[in-house]
């Protein structure tokens, strides 16, 4: 119902605050309204059905207008054709912490608050984290389209016929759990990897796995403390020990077969990953595409030396938007 309310909020704004062909008596957020919107998203196949269902429904209860939804959009299409002066009407951005400064710093989405104030739209609607990366610095340029959270999903039929009786809780235990579970074909390649830490491998980049550490980017002023924080040291030598005892090669080759992230193939729903970090929507799509799968999940793993850190974890979110062309 979140996702529902942004796309409709979102959608009736982009009417009214001009994103449309009509008279202005016809930009009216009440189903009376009418014209044309084209709707960008990063999303595809299943998820994209989903998105497109949700237009469907604002169609319904306001008949006089059109809205065209377009998959498979990169943020940098989105930047692209912002710059180009061909933006869409509305657009959905997947990163939040990338992009939002990049948007609203210079106007490429427009401030939303006055037209939210005049039609009685309050962003309270939304719970209280969401309404903070759905701003930058103060205006309100954007709302939040969906929020995620990440954990560890784990093989509850691997994991018991490697004798462990659950999932791992330090990344001690995550590297001992890992090794474990991986399993080598005859001439030593990889047929199961227990957890592939690789950087860029699915949903692993920092900023996902920095809070197990318990890591900021920045000190109080905004400067970078990365090389003076011995827990980012720490974080980057536990992930090359992993990936030194698969072998870097090998586990290359692995991943080259491992399957695209968002398809029936990727490794984990099909029992090629024991362990993989990923976000609530995992959930969705090993329901629709591999039911039989056996599996759990739980927080991620953190630092041995900050127990109190587990059951905590990255949460972000994605953002909608009205562009406005600046080519």
């Amino acid at each position: 119902m979140r996702r529902l309310a942004a796309v409709m909020v979102v959608l009736l704004l982009a009417l009214t605050a001009g994103a449309c062909g009509g008279s202005d008596e016809s930009k009216s957020t009440s189903s009376g309204g009418s014209g044309d919107i084209t709707f960008w998203t990063g999303f595809t196949d299943r998820e994209l059905g989903v998105m497109e269902d949700v237009v469907a429904d604002f169609e319904k209860t306001h008949p006089n207008i059109h809205v065209k939804v377009v998959g498979g959009i990169s943020d940098d299409k989105i930047v692209a054709a912002i710059r180009g002066g061909n933006a869409p009407d509305v657009a959905h951005s997947f990163d939040a912490g990338a992009y939002a400064g990049a948007y609203c710093g210079n106007g490429a989405w427009i401030d939303l608050a006055d037209y939210m104030k005049r039609d009685g739209v309050s962003e309270d609607i939304f719970p209280a984290v969401t309404q903070t990366y759905s701003k930058f610095e103060g205006t309100r340029c954007a709302l939040p389209m969906l929020a995620d959270a990440y954990g560890l999903y784990y093989n509850k039929d691997m994991l018991a016929k490697a004798g462990l009786s659950g999932p791992p809780k330090t990344v001690t235990e995550l590297m001992d759990y890992a090794k474990k579970l991986t399993v080598r074909n005859a001439d030593g390649s990889l047929e199961v990897v227990g957890l592939d830490p690789f950087n860029g491998f699915y949903e692993n980049i920092a900023a996902h796995w920095a809070p197990q550490w318990g890591l900021d980017w920045t000190d109080e002023s905004g400067k970078s403390i990365l090389s003076s924080t011995p827990g980012w040291a720490d974080m980057l030598e536990w992930q090359k020990e992993l990936i030194d005892w698969y072998g870097y090669d090998d586990l290359v080759r692995f991943q080259a077969k491992a399957g695209d992230e968002f398809s029936p193939q990727q490794a984990f729903e099909r029992g090629k990953l024991a362990m993989n970090l990923d976000g609530e929507w995992r959930v969705a799509f090993i329901a629709a595409e591999h039911p039989e799968l056996n599996y759990g999940t739980a927080p991620l793993p953190v630092d041995d030396a900050e127990p109190d850190l587990y059951g905590s974890g990255y949460t972000s979110g994605s953002i909608i938007g009205i562009s406005e062309d600046l080519g």
